[in-house]
């Protein structure tokens, strides 16, 4: 039952009530009327009585008279007879209409208590809507501020991002320089190896070509010989040692080659970050 229909009904209610009301006050006045009109009438009939037994005592005219007048005295005790009925029934009425009077006071009292209680209740129900209200404004403002929040959060790590990707460009830029330059060095080691090792037998040549015409000459030549096989020997050794790392370094690129290919420029550019730290932009 909603506040609109308990109106209603109240106002229902409150309006059969007047009218039950008016209606008793009108029976009450009605009644009142009556016993008038029945005083007036024993006293009309106590008058007439009078007059009756005044005129019995007279003529003929006056039998008449008191004949007229006794049937108007019947006619009037039988109004009278159906005054009272009606005022019986009247009161019968007044009591069912107390009754009922009683009755939708009852109900109108219950009435009242339900619109109390409803009124309590919609005052309960403005206050939780008023705090739902001020949570609801609070989680806009939380929402609001992790909205920032995660805006500036992401635009840290877009920087990052960016600066990574930057990195990145940088390591794999030096990385390239770097293939560059030991492309450069390997060509120009491979040019160095060619031209020892021409020294070498140039040198080789030269010694044998000099044991075989200096066989006879003296100490001093001997000298000069032993002096140069020393020298060639030293030469060969540094040629074995430039070969050897020429080796190994041929054995490194090839290795970082593999790496590379397997692992990618960008783990290996995260790995040379780690171990170089940041770069320099």
């Amino acid at each position: 039952m909603d506040d609109q229909s308990l109106d209603q009904s109240a106002g229902d209610q409150k309006a059969q009530y007047r009218r039950l009301k008016k209606e008793s006050a009108e029976q009450d006045e009605r009644i009142s009327q009556l016993y008038e009109k029945k005083l007036k009438q024993e006293k009309q009939l106590a008058e007439q009585d009078e007059r009756l037994a005044r005129l019995r005592s007279n003529s003929e005219f006056q039998d008449a008279e008191i004949k007229r007048q006794a049937a108007e005295i019947k006619v009037q005790a039988e109004e009278i007879k159906v005054q009272a009925e009606e005022i019986k029934l009247l009161k019968l009425d007044r009591a069912e209409k107390e009754k009922k009077i009683k009755q939708l006071e009852s109900d109108l009292s219950d009435l009242r208590e339900i619109v109390n209680g409803i009124a309590v209740y919609h005052n309960l129900y403005e206050k939780m809507v008023e705090e739902y209200e001020i949570e609801l404004a609070g989680l806009s403002d939380h929402r609001n501020w992790q909205k920032s929040e995660a805006e500036q959060i992401l635009a840290h790590h877009l920087w990052d991002a960016e600066m990574e990707v930057k990195r990145l460009d940088y390591e794999l830029t030096e990385h390239k320089k770097k293939r560059v330059c030991h492309i450069c060095l390997l060509h120009q080691t491979t040019h160095l190896i060619g031209t020892h090792t021409e020294t070498r037998e140039f040198a080789d040549a030269g010694t044998q070509h000099n044991d075989l015409e200096e066989l006879g000459e003296t100490g001093s030549q001997t000298d000069i010989k032993q002096f140069t096989d020393i020298g060639t020997q030293t030469n060969g050794q540094f040629i074995g040692h430039w070969r050897l790392l020429i080796g190994l370094f041929i054995i490194v690129l090839v290795v970082c080659g593999l790496l590379y290919n397997q692992i990618g420029p960008f783990r290996i550019g995260l790995m040379l970050h780690y171990i170089r730290g940041p770069p320099p932009f």
